[in-house]
């Protein structure tokens, strides 16, 4: 049995692909960029990397059939991980006549392409924010609806993009120069070069398009799991997102499972999302549904043809009792099942993450002390990992500057205990944090940043 990966994502992907690997060895193949990460690269053996350009089915296609036909192969199972891909891993799946995959209409309908998925769910009136499809174009036309929409909050969406980049909140009362600088920034968030996301050079640098959202409050839930043939829905984890103040709504915190929600609030979501499924016909996939409960009723965020992000996955294993691997494969080999892990206690029960970051209109800043006067929860059963990164500061590349930086890291893992009590812990524990920051001399070295990325990589905590 031959398995083709479609792509790597981002720096996550090394867990994911390498507990593909343990299951299926040698026998696992990826076809991505040239610019695919040593620490991808090294899972597989050189030739198990199809160089491609994995954003362009006809490249796709007949770069990975050149490869079949010259080394005498086929592909039993073709899949993906990253979002950005679903679609194009499904065109190149049906090319190849792998007949368990996500059927291409269905794959259209997620959200790789946010505007679309909308259109689909507002035909079949699903509960969703309203929204509105607009280019850099008609900025000023969209302005216009804005202001007359008094007292009014929205949330901009590049229509396509991954990891929530380029995702602001806006208030009718905004001024005409400082929509424009938001949809500005937007674009630069999504194409800034991060030595992380070679996607970004794929993308349509001309001409970007944004989705304009009505605003609804709180916190975003994820569920997630597998399908098989429509209709075999398994949940595998749910999680709670917590999100910075605005302008900016980048996710600080993750709470597994969800703490906000009642027992039955989660029964209702889980049948709006086997509803939302069905609907889409989605089948031989991962799913990952973002959605909000507002109302007293799920409203869709999005949904996707793929499994959440790794260090979402990395926690699922945690507090699962089953190979969450063996079981996506299963969904295309029911033989893998054979091999599954016998029961056994979970390591843990609940996790809770969080992510500090300071918001300043200061170009230059950095974190000198991280002061933890009571970090010790003097409780046994729950494990603390705290990560600072002093000495990270603020950086300007490319012309564009983010005002917020990162000061920390806190994980929580109770073996024990429910995400609700768990979450009072962390809680309290951010609410001890002391931090002492200056202004640092200007650094004038073009590997900056890359410095300081690589530097905050190898000190995350998810995975430890």
């Amino acid at each position: 049995m031959k398995i083709l990966i479609v792509n790597w994502g981002n720096h996550r992907s090394k867990y994911t692909i390498g507990e593909a690997h343990k299951i299926f060895g040698d026998n696992l193949y990826i076809a991505t960029t040239k610019d695919i990460p040593e620490e991808i690269s090294s899972i597989f053996k050189q030739r198990n990397v199809i160089i491609t350009n994995p954003y362009d089915v006809m490249s796709l296609c007949e770069d990975v059939s050149s490869y079949c036909i010259k080394n005498n192969i086929s592909f039993d199972i073709v899949t993906t991980f990253f979002e950005l891909n679903v679609y194009h891993t499904a065109f190149l799946a049906d090319y190849l006549g792998i007949k368990k995959r996500l059927p291409l209409k269905a794959a259209l309908k997620t959200s790789s392409n946010k505007y679309i998925m909308r259109n689909f769910f507002l035909k079949h009136e699903i509960f969703q924010p309203k929204f509105i499809l607009f280019s850099e174009n008609d900025i000023y036309k969209i302005y216009s609806k804005i202001k007359k929409d008094k007292n009014k909050k929205y949330v901009l969406k590049p229509a396509i993009s991954a990891k929530s980049f380029g995702v602001r909140y806006i208030e009718s009362r905004i001024t005409k120069t400082a929509f424009k600088k938001t949809i500005q920034e937007s674009k630069s968030e999504v194409l800034f070069d991060d030595n992380d996301s070679e996607w970004r050079n794929y993308l349509n640098r001309n001409e970007m398009k944004f989705i304009l959202e009505e605003f609804i409050p709180g916190n975003v839930f994820s569920f997630d799991g597998i399908v098989k043939n429509i209709g075999n829905i398994k949940f595998i984890g749910n999680t709670e997102f917590e999100t910075c103040e605005p302008p900016r709504l980048d996710q600080v915190g993750q709470t597994i499972p969800i703490a906000s929600l009642t027992k039955e609030q989660i029964s209702i979501c889980k049948r709006f999302v086997k509803k939302n499924i069905k609907l889409l016909e989605l089948q031989y996939c991962g799913f990952h549904c973002e959605l909000k409960f507002y109302k007293n009723k799920p409203c869709l965020i999005e949904i996707a043809g793929r499994l959440p992000g790794s260090s979402v996955l990395i926690e699922y294993q945690r507090i699962s009792k089953q190979n969450i691997f063996l079981e996506f494969f299963s969904i295309f080999n029911d033989k893998l099942l054979s091999h599954q892990q016998i029961k056994k206690t979970p390591k843990y029960s609940s996790i809770a993450f969080y992510s500090s970051f300071l918001k300043s209109k200061r170009k230059e800043m950095v974190l000198e002390k991280l002061i933890t006067p009571n970090i010790k929860t003097n409780k046994k059963n729950v494990d603390v990992i705290l990560c600072s990164y002093e000495g990270h500061s603020l950086y300007k590349t490319s012309g564009y500057i983010y005002n917020y930086f990162l000061l920390f890291d806190l994980v929580l893992r109770s073996k024990t205990m429910t995400s609700k009590e768990l979450n009072k812990i962390k809680n309290k524990l951010i609410k001890q944090m002391e931090f002492k920051i200056s202004k640092p001399n200007i650094i004038k070295e073009n590997n900056y940043f890359k410095t300081i990325s690589e530097r905050i990589l190898k000190k995350l905590p998810w995975g430890n």
